[in-house]
């Protein structure tokens, strides 16, 4: 996922989110529970340390207030999916990718 297509995210759970991203919609599973998912309004992700893209690899994180959150997995789901999934706690996703 290149971060700066990402428009907006909704909470599912302390370790999962959706994140719309214009055509694709994506489902990113965090490896450990992430207390300030339920309370952040803004989120930004530290993705490879090449494009800056979140692949669901090794260091790649959520970032949330003051905690990085790292992504256990990212899959793409299908608009159904992802409207049927969302509750209406949508939050902004900075435009700014980090890589460190």
């Amino acid at each position: 996922m290149d971060p700066t297509s990402a428009r907006t995210w909704d909470y599912v759970s302390g370790t999962e989110l959706l994140v719309d991203a214009g055509r694709r919609k994506y489902r990113i599973t965090l490896a450990e529970y992430c207390t300030e998912l339920g309370y952040g309004a803004e989120i930004s992700f530290k993705g490879d340390s090449i494009g800056g893209r979140v692949c669901g690899n090794v260091a790649e994180a959520v970032k949330v207030k003051s905690m990085s959150c790292r992504i256990e997995r990212i899959e793409i789901i299908d608009a159904e999916t992802y409207k049927a999934s969302t509750d209406g706690r949508k939050g902004e996703v900075s435009t700014s990718a980090s890589t460190d």
